[in-house]
Order: C-alpha cells, then structure tokens, then sequence
C-alpha cells in the first residue's frame, strides 16, 4: 500500500510542466505580402446607352519591383470585403463651413483572366484626394499573406490621383433619394407606375378660378405686388388680338402666372414684337402640328420670320403651372441662325432651355406645390429635371 502510493506521488511529480508559452512552431505567424500596389486607374462607369453613371471602377495591380524596375505581377484574392474602405471629404451642407467624412459602398472582386488585378466599383464617384484602405485580412496574395495598405505610413496610403473636386463629390454623396416613386417617370425610374395622360382641358372658369388664387398667393407671400397680379388676371381676361393668338385658356393661364418668376420678360416676348423675330408670333397653341421628334414643345420660325410655338396637345389638360415651365424653356428658341429660317436648336441652347424650365417650375411650386404631385406625364417629366439638378 505504502508503495503503491508512493509510485503515484512518483507519478506525479514527474509529468510535465505546463507550458505558460506556445511553442513557434506550433503557430503560424501573420506575415507580410511582398506584393504592392504597382499600378491604379480610376475610371467613371457608364451605362450601356453611354450615359455616365455616379460610380467609379477602381483598378489596382498588385506586384513586386526589383532594382531595375521591372514589374513581376503577383495573384491576389479577396478575403474580406468588409476590411477594403473608401471615403472623402463632403460639404456638411447643415453645417456651413465644415465637412463630413463620406465612405463608399463597394464591391470588389479579382478576375480569374487578370488574377493580379483588384477591381472596386464604388455606388458613387470618388473624391480627388479621398483614400482606399486595404486593412488587414481584407486582400491575400497565394501565401495566404495580407497586403495591408492602412494608412500608417506615406507608403501604406492610397490616395486618389484623380476624382470630383469637394462641391461635386458633395452632390455624388446627395441623400435627396425619392420614396415615393409616383413623381417621376418609368424612364427615369423602372418601377415608377405609369403617369396619367392629362389631355382634356379644364373649363376656362375653373382655370380662371385657380389662377386667380394662385396669383393671390405670390402677393401673400411678397413675391409680386397686387398690380402685378392685377395685370395676370387682365391677360388671362385680355380680348382682340392677343386673345386670338392666346386662344387656350390652359396657355394663357401659363403665360399669366410667370409673374414673379425669372421668366417674367417671356410674357413680352410671346405678347408683342419683344423677341428675337421683332414681330408677333404666329400661334402659340396645342397643336398636332408639332413635329414627331419633339416630346413636349417646339418653336418654328414661318417663311416670314415670325415665330410659332406648339405644345403637344397630350399634354393640354395639364396644370398650367407645368405649362408655364415649358413656355420659359421654348421661349428661349427664337434665333434663326441658319439658312431657310429654320431655328438652330443647339446642345447648348437646349441645356440652357431645360435649366430654365426646371427654375421656373421650382418657383411654382415654392408658391404652391400641390400640383407637383399630380402623376401625370408633363408633371412627372419635370419632376425628374428637378431631380437632376
């Protein structure tokens, strides 16, 4: 018995200490990727029809440089996405005078085709300026080793070369995303419903009646004097020739509200000889006359250097306040610059016309914005230009 014990304590006493420090051999230490950043460009990304997107493919090469500068390419993966970062500075637009930290959301994925090449692509433009940052364990070589670029040193920072200055990496970063789809069209957004055609014009009384308190309005808020107003009302009630030429009540109501909006000098242009022409325009109507490749209006000059303005009469029982929009863009097409009278409808020119009808509009609806909701076609259409600017 006694002996017994005793070879257990023996037993005992010679097992092994506890080791209070793991073997090297028995772990495997985190190393260092040889591999760096030896090439990046940065491109915007369009869509298949060519229009430029709020989005950026980001590329970057990964190899090694040796003495005399040749560049051997070395394969990457990603291993986490949540550890590759992008951000930038932004105006704070509640805060003026300071500015806020934007990151981007990407993706970011290696092509079996050009293993060596990391492609990002952000949901919205980059800053010039702004980072990228690889943390640890986001990108491995085929050692399993991280290529970490985290900014500690000038050499583990990527900056951006190229990218949006501060005021246009601020609008790429806009939060003004719409909710409520049915204000815009399916063009713009897919799965908008589908706008109601508005081409029954109200009665001239209940035109007259909502102009009448529209103006009221502008005079409330200061916009325009009373005899300002005085002077809409007396165009939407004006006789003999003006009247002849301004024949749709909805048009003439357009045309009257654009007092107090910065196409107020329109209303001389269509009403006298104060245009481009220097002569009465012809007709300013809804016609079918328009021609088949203009979507809203269009402005003709006639063999006798007179001007002629058609909206398409789809659009005649729109709110006269969508009309008075599209009379500013269409006033703006009076020169005739080229041979047999037609109207040079430039680029730019139109640039500058939709500008100015998405003004107007938004001066509208400053007063009373109850008809932006409408769902119609016109409405919805300048709804998406407003969206755009």
């Amino acid at each position: 018995m006694t002996r017994a014990k005793a070879s257990q304590k023996g037993a005992h006493q010679t097992r092994a200490p506890h080791a209070l420090i793991e073997n090297l051999e028995d772990r495997r230490l985190m190393a260092a990727s040889p591999l760096q950043v030896v090439g990046i460009n940065i491109a915007k990304r369009v869509d298949v029809d060519g229009t430029a997107l709020n989005s950026n493919r980001i590329t970057l090469a990964f190899g090694t440089t040796n003495s005399k500068g040749k560049v051997t390419y070395g394969s990457i993966s990603v291993a986490d996405q949540s550890k590759i970062r992008s951000f930038g500075y932004a105006e704070d637009l509640l805060n003026p005078g300071q500015q806020r930290k934007v990151f981007a959301t990407l993706t970011a994925s290696v092509d079996s085709g050009e293993p060596h090449v990391l492609t990002i692509i952000t949901d919205r433009l980059v800053r010039k300026g702004g980072r990228l940052f690889l943390d640890l364990g986001g990108v491995k070589d085929t050692s399993n080793n991280d290529i970490v670029y985290d900014g500690s040193t000038s050499a583990k920072t990527i900056t951006y070369a190229k990218g949006q200055n501060k005021p246009r990496y601020t609008l790429a970063n806009r939060n003004w995303r719409p909710t409520d789809l049915s204000y815009f069209s399916k063009t713009i957004f897919t799965a908008a419903p589908t706008p109601a055609t508005a081409s029954t014009e109200p009665s001239s009384g209940t035109i007259r009646t909502a102009l009448l308190a529209f103006m009221n309005q502008k005079v409330s808020k200061g916009i325009i004097t009373q005899a300002k107003a005085n002077s809409a009302m007396a165009l939407y009630d004006v006789t003999g020739d003006i009247a002849n030429l301004l024949h749709n009540p909805n048009i003439r109501a357009g045309l009257a509200s654009l007092y107090g909006t910065v196409a107020e000098p329109v209303i001389a242009s269509y009403t006298s000889k104060k245009n481009a022409s220097g002569a009465y325009y012809i007709n300013i109507e809804f016609s079918s006359s328009i021609s088949a490749s203009a979507p809203v209006g269009e402005t003709r000059m006639s063999p006798s250097g007179r001007l002629i303005t058609y909206i398409r009469p789809t659009f005649a029982g729109e709110d006269f306040r969508a009309i008075s929009a599209v009379l500013a863009h269409e006033a703006m097409h009076q020169d005739a610059t080229s041979s047999g009278g037609n109207l040079d409808d430039t680029q730019d020119e139109e640039i500058i016309a939709n500008a100015v009808q998405a003004n107007v509009y938004i001066q509208q609806a400053m007063v009373d914005s109850s008809f932006v909701g409408n769902g119609t076609v016109l409405v919805n259409d300048i709804n998406d230009q407003v969206l755009a600017l």
